[in-house]
């Protein structure tokens, strides 16, 4: 079972808002013995259509026997959604434990005064994490927001994948292409 409290403080970690940045990732993962490093990752990014074709890439990388992580966003019911290993949902009981040391991690990261980490860099954290650990071969890995200071950036993709693009989240990404 997941420890409730220590979910809303992941959860509570939205008040931090949207930043654009890579430093607060960089440190946050670096501080979990950067995990990513070891991974070979196919990056998923655009407007509309990620998680569609993350979940048709992974599909195609099960059927070939690979053992195959799979990380996307939004969840739309239980936060173990994200994180898959060959279309299987995180597992409550290795999910909280993970929760606690990327909660633990990201309360050291701003300590050392390297900003507060957000929800979705404490998700991307934790997915990579968990897919080092379970020796996944290869993790498909969806951009949030998107634009170059998106957090999923920091990763090392062995492939790139660009959905369509169109103007979205102007707010942050600005109002061109």
């Amino acid at each position: 079972m997941i420890d409730k409290a220590r979910e809303g403080r992941i959860f509570a970690r939205h008040a931090f808002g949207i930043k654009p940045g890579l430093e607060t990732t960089r440190a946050l993962l670096q501080e979990l013995g950067n995990p990513e490093r070891d991974l070979r990752i196919i990056h998923v990014a655009g407007t509309n259509g990620k998680g569609s074709v993350c979940e048709m890439i992974a599909s195609v990388l099960e059927f070939a026997g690979l053992k195959t992580g799979l990380y996307t966003s939004p969840h739309l019911v239980r936060l173990n959604e994200r994180f898959q290993i060959n279309g299987v949902d995180i597992a409550d009981g290795e999910l909280d434990p993970l929760l606690e040391e990327v909660e633990d991690a990201a309360v050291r990261v701003n300590a050392a005064g390297n900003g507060d980490a957000t929800f979705f860099e404490c998700m991307t954290a934790l997915a990579v994490l968990w897919f080092k650990r379970n020796d996944v071969q290869i993790a498909v890995m969806e951009v949030g927001m998107g634009g170059r200071l998106d957090s999923t950036n920091v990763l090392l993709p062995v492939v790139s994948v660009v959905t369509r693009i169109g103007l979205d989240h102007t707010e942050y990404l600005g109002d061109t292409i």
